[in-house]
């Protein structure tokens, strides 16, 4: 018995079917390879991140352990008079101390209260250094009142009191009860005037006006108002007298008038 011839149509037909289910299955494995190497790109890239956040958090938490905040080393600058130990003992800050419980407005108050500091400046780190930047103030004159002898700085701010007068013997003097407050003003004076021979007592009479001694020894008194223009002719005025030297100047009506007393010779 002869056998019996599948149709061609369908041999074709199933051919074709064959072959797509092929494609389809290549299709999807790809795709799943793709998916695949996605979640793995996606799983390595957050997980990178997850490592530098942990490393970054374990780097933070270390250094706050080491650091712990605790003032570990206290540099000091801009001292002259003070030494590197007053300073520090001024502030109080000690060794060992908590960095970030330290008050440092409290500290600048405490180093300012020093006569000798004019200014302040303190910072902290992380590395557990604290920084005290200090100024401090020049002397520019003894002041004499009430018997007691005081240091000040050229506004006239009191530095310090003198228990040995023999320590500021080569300072300018000033006297009288309100001599600190301006003072200055006559210094700024004679010294733009160009005195060969430097003050070194100025008093306050009254509280209204100055005498002045120069280291010659000549007395000068000056008026109440325009000091300025009343010294303004005084260097012209010793240099005429050279030969015959004067020991006392009155300013007080000048340029108007002028009192000169003539040194006696001995």
């Amino acid at each position: 018995m002869a056998r019996a011839k599948r149709p061609i149509s369908k041999v074709k037909h199933n051919g074709s079917s064959q072959a797509i289910k092929k494609l389809c299955r290549h299709t999807i494995s790809v795709w799943q390879r793709l998916a695949a190497v996605s979640v793995i790109m996606i799983t390595l890239f957050y997980a990178q991140k997850t490592k530098i956040f942990i490393n970054a958090k374990d780097e933070i938490n270390e250094h706050i352990i080491v650091l712990k905040p605790k003032v570990r080393e206290i540099s000091v600058s801009g001292y002259n008079h003070l030494s590197r130990g007053e300073v520090i003992k001024l502030s109080t800050i000690n060794y060992g101390d908590s960095l970030l419980e330290l008050d440092l407005a409290s500290i600048k108050e405490k180093l300012e209260k020093n006569g000798w500091i004019k200014k302040a400046l303190i910072k902290r780190k992380l590395t557990g250094e604290v920084s005290i930047e200090i100024q401090e103030r020049v002397p520019q004159v003894a002041w004499d009142v009430h018997e007691r002898l005081y240091l000040l700085d050229y506004h006239g701010d009191i530095i310090e009191k003198i228990s040995d007068a023999s320590s500021v013997s080569g300072m300018i003097k000033v006297k009288g009860e309100s001599g600190n407050l301006d003072f200055s003003n006559v210094l700024d004076v004679l010294s733009n005037i160009g005195l060969e021979n430097p003050p070194i007592l100025l008093t306050k009479i009254a509280n209204r006006r100055w005498n002045i001694i120069l280291d010659s020894g000549l007395e000068i008194k000056l008026p109440s108002e325009n000091i300025e223009t009343s010294l303004k002719d005084l260097p012209l005025l010793i240099k005429l007298h050279q030969s015959n030297p004067l020991s006392y100047v009155d300013l007080r009506a000048a340029p108007a008038r002028i009192y000169i007393k003539y040194a006696v010779k001995g």
